[in-house]
């Protein structure tokens, strides 16, 4: 018996988190600072910006953001990284597209799927879910993250998911990762 913890947020809530961003005509491509600085008390905090273009790069945030021993990875789209035109048609080809996306931003940071920790699925519909857990569970193998699946009222820009993700990187603390 499969048990899926399901969510159902209002999307104009979600719209005001990420989804907005979506279409086409937000990508652009900026140089982005590899790091910053963010003040702590007394002390600087290094934030490294992860940036690459083989992943698409919307309008107002960075592609993943290093801190604390931790890559966050924005929520990436079905979208093909040169044209940001939508991969539609299946469940399936949209999460291949979005996990090759996200995949190629943990290459950017030197990392793999085996150093994923958590990731957050927003689909469209409840009935994307078996469609959509296949190519994940068969992209991440016997490696499988914490993850939170929430389902939104409503698609944006005939997106059907979003995923976000958390990486451990290689120097924070606790067991190396191993690929599977």
């Amino acid at each position: 018996m499969r048990q899926v913890l399901v969510h159902v947020i209002p999307f104009t809530f979600l719209a005001t988190l990420s989804l907005s961003a979506c279409a086409h005509s937000a990508m652009q491509n900026t140089n982005v600072p590899d790091t910053e600085k963010v003040t702590r008390g007394d002390a600087f905090v290094p934030i490294g910006i992860v940036s690459t273009d083989a992943a698409p790069r919307l309008a107002g945030q960075s592609q993943a953001v290093i801190a604390g021993g931790f890559l966050f990875a924005s929520a990436q789209f079905p979208l093909e990284p040169k044209s940001g035109e939508v991969v539609g048609g299946t469940t399936e080809r949209a999460t291949e597209r979005v996990l090759d996306n996200l995949e190629a931003v943990l290459r950017a940071a030197g990392l793999t799927f085996a150093d994923v920790v958590k990731t957050t699925v927003f689909l469209t519909a409840e009935r994307e879910f078996d469609e959509m857990n296949l190519v994940y569970r068969r992209r991440f193998g016997s490696h499988l993250p914490a993850r939170s699946t929430v389902v939104v009222e409503s698609p944006v820009c005939d997106c059907i998911l979003e995923i976000e993700m958390i990486a451990k990187t290689r120097d924070a603390q606790g067991p190396p990762a191993t690929n599977r």
